[in-house]
């Protein structure tokens, strides 16, 4: 992400206020498979991907470099969920039960989603990726951030957006930022979360996998009182 790019508070928001809740739209949604075939049949769809990640691109036909360019950088920018194979965003309602609550303690702000997938292997999830619009992508990432990010499925429209609220108080030319590795406590796995926005050396970290001790492997069986 572009350095200069970043976002800032225009107006004065509290944590307390319950409309201090945005959506952020989807500038594309799509299958990996699909990528390519897209970028050079959706009208518009290739120069917005190119400004949107700092790609020049001039002219209609666009040449195979810009594309490729494109493919390569969009791994910075994707975020995903997953449907159930087989499904489309107008059958979703079949496949996927989403919910989400949120809590606006000054202490504890977060939205948690839950998304139930109606199929019994992890092969049959499909990963939908997406990328948010311009304000969306450009929101830049720190590890104490003034704002969260998270995907919501709007089940009567079918449609998803990106849900964002400040987890603090946040007064006018503040900045917006996310953590991109939100949820991950490990700093090891933090870094390497990190690693596409975030150069960070990890040669001398051990590739040697710990066997678990044989007790990780036994059954436990918990007695209840009745």
């Amino acid at each position: 992400m572009r350095e200069k790019d970043e976002q800032r508070c225009h107006q004065i928001y509290k944590l307390e206020h319950f409309h201090s809740i945005f959506l952020v739209d989807h500038a594309w949604t799509y299958r990996v498979e699909h990528a390519r075939q897209q970028l050079e049949q959706i009208p518009g769809l290739l120069p917005r991907m190119a400004s949107l990640m700092g790609v020049d691109f001039h002219g209609e036909d666009p040449p195979p470099d810009v594309v490729e360019l494109i493919l390569e950088r969009m791994w910075k920018y994707n975020q995903t969920y997953q449907l159930s194979q087989g499904a489309s965003l107008r059958t979703a309602s079949h496949y996927i039960s989403l919910s989400v609550s949120m809590c606006f303690s000054p202490l504890l702000c977060c939205v948690c989603v839950w998304v139930c997938v109606c199929v019994q292997s992890a092969e049959e999830k499909v990963p939908v990726w997406y990328i948010m619009d311009e304000f969306g992508s450009q929101v830049q990432h720190l590890d104490h951030p003034s704002c969260c990010m998270a995907p919501f499925f709007y089940m009567q429209g079918q449609l998803a957006y990106t849900l964002l609220w400040p987890l603090q108080d946040l007064q006018e030319g503040d900045e917006v930022t996310r953590d991109y590795a939100y949820g991950e406590t490990n700093p090891l796995l933090r870094r390497c979360r990190l690693l596409p926005w975030i150069h960070d050396d990890l040669e001398g970290v051990s590739s040697a996998v710990t066997e678990p001790a044989d007790s990780y492997y036994e059954v436990r069986t918990i007695t209840l009182d009745t």
